[in-house]
């Protein structure tokens, strides 16, 4: 029996075993094999001892991939014996970053990885499959590597037979710490097993000394010793002002929880209320405050912040009062977060539909408030005014379609203290605390020491808006803020990003921070809020030294000539401006310009022949931010000054090409028109800017469509009343790679490709971005592309029509010829044939091996391109391992994926 049929046997052993048992005693198992196997990830290092630690991750991916890994298997043992810890998604979310780690590893290794993730896994009776898979290929690939494993599995797998599962995991792996004999399984390791993990801590500390807490903590698990108390919640989600500082910093975070170093929460949350104008907000706040509503509020200037004690407990919540103009809406982008509560106020008075007053803003919520889990901040919904008419909401389907709502109280904010609804209103505050306290069991933990300079710097915002950056220096120092990891730089990108110093980039503030964020705030709507689309310093100093402006802490904001600067860098820094070209001084706001369009644009375009047109489609949203900030980066490409808040005309740097863009935000598009000779590579330039635009936006549902040409119709095909159609471009373009000739319509219409792109032009740089791939003795036509002058040698009986893009030099490329290239290409043509088989002879697999099977046609076809991208390649072979690595009966294509892996990695070295 070869090594691989040999594998294959003991997988189908232990999962037989690991299925016949009931979930609690699987995850058992599973558990137990994850604290077995986890050091098995320094194998391959103890193999090959002059290698990097954990060298078969990509490098810039290590800490990631090694954090994730180690907080799968902690997440799992947390679910295990913490029955009170219902946070899935957590644990979940740990388990797929570790499965993608596996699926990164080509060495050995990869298998031991897995096991983590299946721990995770373990507890969920829907992923029963799936763990018993995990376990199963993880004892399998262990045994072949450590021999004397299998004895000790099945000890484990007898014991459960007579010990419960709580028993079992509470028992250490081994009795005694001494190398393995002939005693009991369950009473000594094999020497190999103290050799590995030795080598794992050794690893792991060369990776970075702070990931040894993490060795500490499964060390704990391994000798018995691992309670899962609610302390070790942040372990599994820190907060997010810890999470998004990155792996070290999170490692070093848990330490001091771990030490105790860390032991005073801030004790600070945030709530923010959002609605449309007029709809009550600020009443709503004032009424929290225990304040009575005011006849004829002032419209709120951008952002109003309170600090509010109203939830006990020592407990101070930051109530940010948006204000609901629209001017306002672009803004949002910058203040908004996921660790927060969202109040959504309505107006019962409201002419427009309910429903979708509340779907514009609880999509604010979901586009600039989800945490990377795609988890979307809770939201409160509040009907104000409700003592005039009912508002008509239909809750039910708001619930369906936005999961994160947790509530909605109808209430009359006139009536909030005294009057028939005040119960409402007090249901209302109940719920509101309730919640806050929630948000709060996820809060930074400060040292002492840091919580000292927290105060101090709090104590110093009460009385200026400016902090040098010198006196919170010498802060740090006077309060001994010196550990390392939680020095003075980490401390002050926490205060940062928890809103309490704003130290933004590229903003010039005389080496100050800003102490007070609603001096930044209050400068820039009131900039904002005058609707002058063009300004300039003086006229800033002019606006805000006009009338002084009083906060709700009491604090006169003051803003001097000398830093009124920082308000327009601000501006710059958010891309809410733009310096006028060849006129500095002179700022343009393009969220200020005319809603109209220039009236010389209408015989501008008529000058400009042919057009094609494309567009972004959103699905339900689109961010009031996007073109406007898009005018900005592009501010220098305007032409002819035609330029208005919903449109602007550009010009590429030859001249010869011109794109004109426009966003209807009732119809949630924004249109591009092409004309030109370069269209390509316009539009590629323009989408590639507002594809960076969106990228901060994960949550947001958009495509991409192309306006269908009349002249590539195909003969015969006629469209009712010649409206034109549209067609998803990724479509349009797979539609191409796969050597279709043609494209057929929504509407049953037939289109012919090559005409498609033809008229798009060809592009200048002469790379093929539409192309088709030739083989000896192919019929092959290659569109609308442009011949370098360099020479191309076609072997075989080839026929080419249309041009053809080459270079003098390739680099980086794996071509025949290359090292390699034909065993990659053979291995990829018999994982091609062995998806087509298990396709049709694995049905409950058929869709997995379906969707495999296009991953190497699409790896095959790039290798196959002038210059191929092997990243891309290698995340078709990742793909493929996280469909079928942890599948019984792929074992061979697992094989056959690291090889393929292997050689392209050392083709890239």
């Amino acid at each position: 029996m070869g090594r691989d049929e040999d594998r294959q046997a003991v997988r189908d052993f232990y999962r037989k075993k690991i299925s016949g048992l009931p979930r609690k005693k699987r995850q058992a198992f599973t558990l137990r094999l994850s604290r077995r196997t986890l050091p098995l990830l320094a194998w391959t290092v103890l193999q090959n001892p002059g290698r990097a630690p954990f060298f078969y991750w990509e490098e810039d991916k290590r800490v990631d991939f090694a954090l994730s890994v180690l907080r799968a298997h902690i997440a799992a043992e947390f679910r295990a014996k913490n029955a009170a810890y219902t946070d899935a998604a957590a644990a979940y979310a740990y388990a797929d970053a570790a499965a993608d780690a596996a699926a990164y590893a080509y060495a050995a290794s990869a298998a031991y990885a897995y096991a983590a993730a299946a721990a995770a896994y373990a507890d969920s009776a829907a992923a029963a499959y799936v763990a018993t898979a995990y376990a199963a290929t993880a004892a399998a690939e262990a045994q072949s590597t450590i021999p004397e494993l299998k004895e000790i599995f099945l000890f484990d797998l007898n014991l459960l037979k007579t010990s419960s599962t709580e028993l079992l995991l509470a028992q250490p792996l081994w009795r005694q710490q001494t190398p393995h004999s002939s005693s009991a399984a369950n009473d000594t390791p094999p020497p190999i097993w103290l050799d590995l993990r030795a080598a794992f801590r050794q690893q792991l500390e060369a990776l970075h000394p702070s990931f040894l807490i993490w060795y500490e903590l499964w060390n704990d698990c391994v000798e018995g010793r691992f309670q899962a108390s609610d302390e070790y919640l942040s372990w599994l989600k820190c907060p997010p002002e810890i999470e998004s500082q990155g792996a070290i910093a999170i490692n070093e975070y848990l330490a001091g929880l771990r030490n105790k170093s860390l032991s005073k929460p801030l004790n600070r949350v945030r709530a923010i209320v959002l609605g449309d104008g007029n709809a009550g907000k600020t009443s709503l706040v004032r009424a929290l405050h225990g304040l009575a509503m005011q006849e004829n509020e002032k419209m709120t200037p951008g952002i109003a912040i309170s600090e509010w004690p109203g939830a006990g407990q020592n407990l101070t919540t930051h109530i940010w009062d948006f204000g609901g103009q629209v001017i306002a809406h672009a803004t949002h982008q910058f203040f908004l977060r996921a660790s927060c509560l969202y109040v959504l106020v309505m107006c019962a008075r409201a002419e427009t539909n309910a429903n979708e007053q509340a779907e514009y803003w609880l999509q604010h919520v979901k586009a600039y408030g989800s945490n990377e889990q795609g988890e979307a901040a809770p939201v409160l919904l509040v009907a104000n005014k409700c003592e005039l008419t009912e508002l008509k909401l239909d809750y039910d389907s708001l619930c369906r379609k936005y999961p994160n709502i947790i509530g909605y109280y109808p209430l009359s904010c006139a009536q909030a203290l005294t009057g028939e609804r005040k119960h409402k209103f007090d249901e209302f505050k109940q719920r509101l605390i309730k919640e806050l306290h929630g948000l709060n069991n996820n809060q930074v933990m400060f040292s002492p020491a840091h919580f000292q300079v927290l105060q101090a710097v709090r104590q110093l915002a009460s009385q200026k808006s400016f902090l040098a950056n010198k006196e919170f220096t010498t802060l740090c120092a006077d309060n001994k803020v010196q550990q390392e990891g939680l020095n003075r730089d980490w401390l002050l990108d926490v205060l940062d990003r928890l809103g309490v110093i704003l130290h933004i980039g590229n903003i010039t503030c005389d080496d100050d921070f800003i102490l007070n964020p609603r001096w930044l705030t209050y400068g820039v709507y009131t900039v904002m809020y005058q609707e002058q689309a063009n300004i300039d310093l003086q006229s800033v100093r002019h606006l805000l030294s006009a009338t002084p402006q009083v906060d709700e802490l009491g604090q006169t904001l003051d803003y001097p000539a000398a830093k009124c600067q920082v308000i327009l860098d601000a501006m710059l820094h958010f891309k809410l401006c733009y310096v006028q070209p060849g006129q500095p001084g002179k700022y343009i706001i393009p969220g200020l310009l005319p809603t109209s369009a220039p009236k010389k644009l209408g015989s501008f375009l008529k000058q400009q022949g042919t057009q094609r047109a494309f567009r972004l489609r959103f699905a339900e949203f689109l961010p009031r931010h996007v073109l406007p900030e898009f005018i900005v980066m592009r501010h220098k490409q305007i032409v002819r000054d035609l330029v208005w808040q919903y449109g602007v005309a550009l010009q590429d740097q030859s001249g010869q090409t011109l794109a004109l863009l426009e966003s209807d935000y009732q119809r949630r598009e924004i249109a591009i028109t092409l004309f030109g000779r370069d269209v390509r590579d316009f539009l590629a330039a323009i989408l590639a800017d507002l594809s960076a635009i969106l990228q901060r936006l994960p949550q947001l549902e958009w495509e991409q469509e192309l306006q269908l040409p009349e002249e590539a119709r195909a003969a015969g095909f006629a469209l009712p009343h010649h409206k034109p159609e549209w067609a998803n471009y990724l479509q349009i373009q797979e539609t191409m790679r796969e050597g279709q000739a043609s494209y057929i319509s929504a509407k049953g219409v037939k289109y012919d490709l090559r005409k498609v792109f033809a008229i798009f032009g060809q592009s200048k740089t002469g790379s093929m971005e539409f192309h088709q791939h030739f083989h000896a003795g192919s019929h092959v036509e290659i569109l609308g592309e442009k011949n370098m002058g360099s020479t191309v040698n076609i072997t075989g009986n080839n026929t080419i029509h249309g041009n053809v893009a080459a270079a003098e030099t390739i680099s980086h490329s794996f071509n025949q010829g290359s090292a390699g290239y034909d065993e990659v290409m053979k291995k990829l043509a018999e994982l091609q044939q062995q998806f087509a088989a298990w396709q049709a002879s694995m049905p409950e697999h058929a869709q997995k091996a379906e969707d495999c099977q296009t991953d190497v046609q699409e790896a095959i076809a790039e290798l196959q391109s002038a210059q191929p991208n092997l990243p891309k390649v290698k995340k078709y072979m990742r793909n493929i391992m996280n469909a079928v690595g942890l599948v019984s009966g792929f074992s061979s294509a697992v094989e056959a994926v690291k090889f393929v892996v292997e050689l392209l990695s050392k083709n890239e070295d």
